[in-house]
């Protein structure tokens, strides 16, 4: 598979081991190399105890450990994401005049709606139904309502029932 760079200290079957997980996660080469070097260290740390084991195998256990590694750094990657979506969300409203005269407080609750139900909120805002929304986002109208239910009441709870529609 690869070329084992880290000579008597990392076995080559471990060093396969992470790069077949992490394009199985779908992560790039450039981003396989990166992940290559930090998991060979934890992976030098990591002593397999066959009692603790549960009867699993050394690789199962290599392949957990290595999974949880790339599911951590798959969270990371998506929350740093959805923090410069909401940034780049922030930076549209202040470029749109009519858009930058919803006030701070809507703006700030925005931002701490999870990723859906802020693509609700800007679908409805640009007069999309709850059935093109459903639609664009792959689910079914009723979980659309559901999330709009969700959202009116977290306006609601911040005193914000100015801005929905009744």
């Amino acid at each position: 598979m690869s070329l084992n760079k880290y000579g008597d200290s990392a076995e080559q079957w471990k060093v396969d081991l992470i790069v077949r997980r992490a394009r199985f996660f779908g992560f790039g080469q450039e981003d396989i190399q990166d992940i290559q070097q930090e998991l060979v260290l934890k992976l030098m740390t990591f002593n397999f105890d066959v009692e603790k084991s549960n009867g699993a195998q050394e690789t199962t256990v290599l392949q957990g450990v290595v999974d949880n590694e790339l599911k951590m750094r798959l969270r990371v990657q998506k929350r740093r994401d959805d923090h410069i979506e909401a940034l780049r969300w922030m930076t549209n409203l202040s470029d749109n005049p009519s858009k930058a005269l919803l006030p701070i407080d809507i703006k700030k609750a925005m931002l701490y709606l999870p990723d859906k139900q802020r693509q609700i909120c800007i679908a409805l805002s640009k007069g999309h139904s709850t059935g093109a929304i459903a639609h664009a986002l792959r689910v079914d109208q009723r979980t659309i309502q559901r999330h709009i239910r969700k959202i009116r009441a977290y306006f609601m709870s911040l005193n914000l029932h100015q801005w929905l529609a009744q």
